[in-house]
């Protein structure tokens, strides 16, 4: 417990209280408060979801899915199915799709049997509302699908934040609470990492409390040196909104990136996405089928799934015949190898993604 520098979670009760008991700081993690702000979102344009739900359960109703599908193939376009209802979706992915399939539908809403049906469209203002909080959805799930990755640092998630405050604050005052720096009891531990992680100018500008805190937590380092930065830069016109302000980001750091007075902060991390992950995977793994597994191959499977890369069927099928038993044969002069396990399981084991692991009983 004492190695631990910090705890990141979603704001519950249960989280801070935690890192509270072990005197640590506690970030709340980047993931959960994007989700918040884009939820905040949907509340203020609630009356166009309210209107697409409805035509698209207008369009699922009788026959007017197939009146649907005979315009368009008179209009030479691919064949769309109307959006099946986001009531009871709690991923925000689902919203996106429903305006994104709408747009799509808009242009063949206008035919006459899809009115005489009483399948009515959006008018220009709210079809022009609709057509810009798509493009905002589309910057929102830019940063959601950067804070996935495992290289995402607590810098560039800030960076990503203050991105898209700089972009929306004007038009969504909500969100400030969710996406601003928030003042809770560790606001000088995640202060005081974002400005190491930000290059020798930003860490010039550390208060006396923020570095009470990394001397604290054991950031102090004895041997400074930079941290290696890849910075290769790309036309911003083919990048999405969250690589454009990672890219600034980086040039940034790298013009500042000088020796510095602190440890690397890297494994500081914005969110517990990989812990989320980990759930996910225990729950397709520990099916309905499979609740007498133990635990002990619970934790094999996981480990394997987790570390896949390192492994694939030649490394299964070396650790296979070391394992299995060898008896000498004095006639030949030869030892004989058994393998104690069926044929099959080395092509078995993986599925072709090489993600399913198959259990055999070697009885």
């Amino acid at each position: 417990m004492s190695n631990l520098k910090s705890l990141v979670g979603d704001n519950t009760a249960l989280n801070p209280a935690i890192a509270r008991e072990l005197n640590i700081p506690f970030i709340e993690c980047y993931s959960h408060r994007l989700n918040l702000a884009m939820s905040a979102i949907f509340r203020y344009h609630s009356d166009i979801f309210d209107e697409i739900e409805e035509i698209m359960a207008k369009l699922r109703a009788g026959n007017n899915t197939g009146i649907l599908h005979s315009v368009q193939r008179e209009r030479n376009k691919k064949t769309l199915n109307p959006c099946q209802s986001t009531t009871g979706k709690p991923r925000w992915s689902a919203k996106f799709e429903l305006v994104k399939k709408y747009l799509q539908l808009h242009d063949d809403l206008s035919d006459d049997r899809l009115i005489v049906a009483g399948v009515l469209r959006l008018d220009w203002r709210k079809k022009a509302e609709a057509t810009n909080l798509l493009t905002i959805m589309k910057d929102f799930e830019s940063v959601s699908k950067f804070l996935q990755k495992d290289s995402t640092t607590l810098g560039s998630a800030r960076a990503q934040f203050e991105g898209l405050l700089e972009n929306y604050r004007h038009m969504y005052p909500c969100i400030k609470k969710y996406l601003e720096l928030s003042y809770s009891s560790s606001f000088l531990f995640e202060s005081a990492v974002l400005k190491v992680q930000g290059g020798l100018a930003e860490e010039a500008k550390l208060l006396p409390a923020e570095k009470n805190q990394l001397h604290l937590s054991g950031f102090l380092n004895e041997d400074s040196s930079p941290v290696a930065v890849d910075i290769s830069t790309e036309d911003e016109s083919t990048l999405s909104f969250a690589e454009k302000i990672e890219q600034r980001r980086k040039i940034r750091v790298v013009e500042n990136n000088k020796s510095s007075s602190y440890k690397s902060t890297l494994h500081v991390l914005p969110d517990s996405n990989v812990c989320e992950r980990l759930f996910s995977l225990s729950k397709s793994i520990l099916g309905d089928r499979r609740r007498r597994m133990t635990v002990k191959n619970l934790n094999m499977l996981l480990v394997l799934k987790v570390n896949k890369s390192f492994w694939d069927t030649n490394t299964v099928e070396k650790v296979l015949i070391q394992a299995s038993p060898t008896t000498y044969n004095a006639e030949e002069n030869e030892f004989i190898t058994t393998n104690i396990f069926d044929n099959r399981l080395v092509e078995d084991l993986l599925d072709e993604d090489g993600d399913n692991i198959v259990e055999y009983d070697e009885n």
